[in-house]
C-alpha cells in the first residue's frame, strides 16, 4: 500500500512541477520544450511500477505480488462441491419417495462428471416395488429432470 502511496505522491509532484513551470516560462518555445519534457517524466512514473516489477526475480516478485492461498481455494471448492452432491442426491431421494411411496428405492448411486455435470444415474429399487412402478416413466422424468441422457439412467433390482 506504501508503494502505490508514494507513487501517487511522486505522479503529482511532477504534474505540480509541470504547471509550474509553464506558467513561469514567459516564452512559448520554452513551453512546449519544458511540456514535452515533464511528459516524458510523467510518462515514466507511470511506468514505473511495471518496470520495476519486471525487473525483480521470482523469489521478490512472490514476495511483491499477493499470495492466493490455491490449497485453501481448492478445499473450498470440493466442499462446495461435496455439498451439492448431497443436496442433489437429497432432492433425488425426496423426488421419488413423493413420487413412488417410501421404500421403494434401496440405494441411489450418482456418477458425476468434471465434479459439477450429472453423468450416470443408477437407481436400485426393491423387488417388491419392481412391479408397482412403471421404469420407463421414472427414467423419463430423472433424464428431463436433472439434463441426464435416458441411456445414462440404469435402474436395478435390489434383494
Amino acid at each position: 500500500m506504501d508503494f502505490i502511496q508514494n507513487w501517487v505522491k511522486k505522479l503529482i509532484t511532477i504534474m505540480i512541477i509541470t504547471s509550474l513551470l509553464e506558467v513561469i516560462l514567459p516564452n512559448k518555445n520554452l513551453q512546449k520544450t519544458v511540456r514535452v519534457i515533464m511528459g516524458l517524466f510523467i510518462l515514466f512514473t507511470l511506468l514505473n511500477p511495471i518496470l520495476v516489477l519486471f525487473s525483480l526475480d521470482e523469489e521478490e516478485m512472490m514476495a511483491v505480488l499477493p499470495k492466493i492461498n490455491r490449497e485453501q481455494e481448492w478445499q473450498k471448492i470440493k466442499s462446495d462441491g461435496e455439498e451439492m452432491f448431497v443436496d442433489i442426491n437429497k432432492r433425488f431421494d425426496d423426488i421419488i419417495e413423493f413420487k413412488y411411496g417410501k421404500d421403494v428405492v434401496e440405494e441411489v448411486s450418482l456418477k458425476l462428471e468434471d465434479g459439477l455435470l450429472i453423468k450416470k444415474i443408477v437407481i436400485k429399487i426393491n423387488k417388491a416395488s419392481a412391479t408397482k412402478i412403471n421404469q420407463q416413466d421414472l427414467i423419463n422424468e430423472m433424464a428431463e429432470m436433472f439434463q441426464v441422457p435416458i441411456d445414462n439412467i440404469i435402474i436395478t433390482t435390489g434383494g
